[in-house]
């Protein structure tokens, strides 16, 4: 092959490479009858902080909805950034007198995040994004949302419409899931259950359960590191059947 062509080739394999990791792009695809774009945003260009974070937009769907997906990653990446940059700052600053400081962090600081369905069909969606980050301190943060949508009928699904006719189904819902999250804290914990978290994230309102995803046997309840139990534990999550409730 001609050296000029081979030399032309790297170059264009060389800025499709940047175009990756500094901005966002959309794939498409297809799951079932739902057509799905999947938004990644990468960035890898500076030493103080890395991304890495990927969400969905669904064809089929709303604009304020997918709006609400992208608004979501988005205002946690900015959040990110500007934690990152005042936190080093802030470590510059307090660099004690003589000692010779640093420009960028020995490891960068990273946000990663992603999503995972519980049911993509053209009926429902039903998916969670998780996050993670790190901008200094002992541990990463971690959060996460769940997002669910009826197409029939044109609107995000809240908790009261998956028991209709239910008046106590909040209190069904948390008497199941704390008596699961005492099992599951108490092998994990060896026997030190924290009790006073479990009661306090699982009372009985619609806040405390907000995080959920579901198909038509089981709904399964989300709880973001810290609401139920000491951060070491981690996000927890417990299934639900839905003839239970």
């Amino acid at each position: 092959m001609n050296k000029n062509i081979i030399l032309a080739l790297v170059l264009v394999v060389a800025i499709g490479l940047v175009f990756w990791f500094l901005g966002p792009k959309q794939v498409a695809q297809n799951s079932g009858t739902v057509q799905i774009s999947v938004v990644s945003v990468k960035d890898a260009s500076n030493k103080l902080y890395t991304i890495n974070a990927e969400y969905p937009q669904f064809a089929s769907a709303p604009a304020t909805f997918n709006s609400e997906i992208a608004d979501f990653v988005n205002g946690q990446i900015a959040e990110f950034k500007k934690a990152s940059a005042e936190n080093w700052q802030a470590r510059q600053d307090t660099m004690p007198a003589g000692e010779p400081g640093h420009e960028f962090p020995d490891q960068p600081f990273y946000f990663d995040s992603n999503w995972e369905s519980e049911q993509l069909n053209r009926n429902y969606v039903s998916f969670v994004v998780r996050f993670s980050e790190y901008v200094g301190g002992a541990n990463e943060n971690q959060n996460l949302k769940t997002f669910n949508y009826d197409f029939a009928n044109k609107r995000e699904i809240a908790l009261a419409d998956i028991f209709p006719g239910v008046p106590d189904y909040l209190q069904k819902i948390s008497d199941i899931v704390r008596s699961s999250l005492s099992s599951q804290l108490d092998a994990a914990s060896n026997g030190h259950v924290p009790t006073d978290m479990i009661n306090q994230g699982t009372e009985p309102t619609v806040e405390n359960f907000s995080n959920f995803v579901f198909n038509d046997n089981v709904i399964t309840f989300y709880f973001p590191k810290y609401q139920v139990a000491p951060g070491v534990f981690g996000e927890q999550y417990v299934p639900v059947l839905r003839i239970s409730i």
